[in-house]
């Protein structure tokens, strides 16, 4: 519902739920990560503003994301 509104914090927020660097950070295991979601849900939020978005964005291109 958020996402509807336009909420980029919604969009960060997903974007973190497929983050594979916040999987591993948190020992996360049995659930598969997915950077392309990450990256889409991040790019969303990055777009309207997000700055944690942005930030999450740029450590997964560090991290070899494309």
């Amino acid at each position: 519902r958020a996402l509807k509104l336009d909420r980029p914090t919604a969009a960060q927020r997903l974007g973190s739920t497929f983050d594979p660097l916040i999987f591993n950070r948190l020992g996360v295991k049995g659930l598969t990560p997915s950077i392309e979601l990450a990256l889409k849900w991040y790019g969303t939020a990055a777009e309207s503003g997000n700055h944690e978005a942005r930030r999450a964005l740029e450590s997964l291109q560090r991290a070899g994301a494309q």
